[in-house]
């Protein structure tokens, strides 16, 4: 059961990568992540870089089991 764990967790990064890598490529959100009628926000390829690298990032960590602790003081 464990390796069927691994399995899927494996997947699943690499479709929360994919996402990231559409966001990036189209300049545009997925319109699973945000509504259509969003063309008025300003800085709107910006933010879709920032999150579209965001998300590669995200996808990359649940692939390969990187977890990240925030230091808590």
């Amino acid at each position: 059961m464990r390796n069927l764990s691994d399995i899927g967790r494996i997947f699943y990064g690499i479709a929360v990568a994919g996402l990231g890598f559409q966001t990036i490529y189209y300049d545009d959100f997925p319109y699973m992540l945000i509504p259509p009628e969003h063309s008025w926000t300003p800085g709107l390829a910006l933010m879709a870089y920032i999150s579209g690298a965001a998300l590669i990032l995200g996808g990359g960590c649940l692939a390969f089991k990187k977890n990240t602790r925030l230091p808590i003081s």
